[in-house]
């Protein structure tokens, strides 16, 4: 029999062993073989290269963040960087995967949470200082050009013709050290200018740079820039896409898009736009798109601009597949 003496100094063995065992420090996280499998299925769909839907429609990566490519998951989106080499506790990446389940800034946005596993890779991932290894990703050259087949890519042929590519001196003039600008056809003729990870530094001497570069913008996004008026806009006149999202551009501000006569596409999501603006956007005469979602546009106000412009698509909340459940309300507003 073994004496109840032994029994103890076993049971303290076997204790002290998983505990070593649980203090061992994790093998540092591959990333091709360990994340690079979480972000392709939990990330890329969302934050992957611009790209054209059935619909169309141009579909950004959200939150200006794209992890489909090593430099851009470096630099990150419109809050700045998600890793910090080194510091998990100070990475997005995943100090938004272990939030609660109800917090309405947990990541992935769709689907289930990580699993505790998935999310302890980023971590140890981040904590050797997020090496990537051989891996560069895709391709950080600008998006395709719109495919011919779309509707848009009609429009923008038609607004090309003739039009030569900007030089590259003008550009550098134009967007100044944080401005970027993607072709939107073959030429590179018409472009889609925006300011990824530096919208702070987007003020009105930024929106007259712009002057030499005018004829060529055909879309500008223009989100979470501190912008309040549109004062140094100059003439666009082939700009078909703006986006004023989360701007504190006002109902004032709205009368300088009468100088822009091939405007079809404006957000003004999260703006303090109200029902006195919508009369102004009324005059557009090629809008034929506009987001007022989490702006200060009323339903009445928008009934009225629906009476006047039937044709318009107005989008004053969130648009659901007919055959989604209804959207939970967030317990508080998302975090910026």
């Amino acid at each position: 029999m073994t004496s109840p003496l032994r029994n103890a100094a076993l049971a303290t063995l076997a204790a002290a062993t998983t505990l070593a065992a649980q203090d061992a420090p994790k093998p540092t996280a591959d990333f091709v073989r360990d994340v690079l499998p979480i972000l392709e299925s939990r990330c890329f769909e969302c934050h992957r290269a611009p790209y054209e839907d059935e619909r169309g429609r141009r579909r950004n990566p959200k939150g200006g963040l794209r992890l489909d490519t090593r430099e851009l998951l470096l630099l990150g989106g419109d809050g700045g960087p998600v890793v910090v080499a080194g510091r998990p506790g100070d990475s997005a990446l995943y100090t938004r995967t272990v939030l609660p389940a109800d917090d309405p800034d947990i990541m992935p946005e769709k689907g289930d949470p990580l699993t505790p596993a998935q999310a302890d890779v980023l971590k140890r991932w981040i904590a050797a200082g997020a090496p990537f290894g051989d891996w560069t990703g895709a391709t950080t050259e600008p998006a395709p050009p719109v495919p011919a087949t779309s509707g848009r890519a009609t429009l923008y042929a038609r607004l090309a013709a003739d039009l030569a590519p900007p030089a590259a001196a003008t550009l550098r003039t134009a967007l100044g050290a944080h401005g970027r600008a993607e072709p939107l056809v073959d030429a590179g003729s018409l472009l889609r200018v925006s300011y990824p990870a530096h919208q702070e530094s987007v003020d009105t001497a930024a929106l007259r740079a712009l002057g030499p570069l005018a004829a060529h913008v055909a879309e500008l996004d223009l989100r979470r820039t501190p912008l309040t008026d549109l004062a140094g806009l100059p003439r666009l006149p082939r700009l078909v896409r703006l986006d004023l999202g989360s701007t504190r551009v006002d109902d004032a501000a709205l009368r300088a898009l009468r100088e822009l006569p091939e405007l079809r596409s404006l957000s003004l999501c999260g703006t303090p736009v109200t029902d006195r603006g919508l009369a102004t956007l009324a005059e557009l005469p090629a809008l034929e798109h506009l987001y007022l979602w989490q702006s200060a546009a009323t339903a009445a106000g928008v009934a009225t601009l629906r009476a006047r412009r039937p044709a318009l698509h107005i989008v004053l909340a969130p648009e659901l597949p007919a055959d989604a459940p209804p959207q939970r309300q967030p317990e508080r507003p998302r975090r910026r």
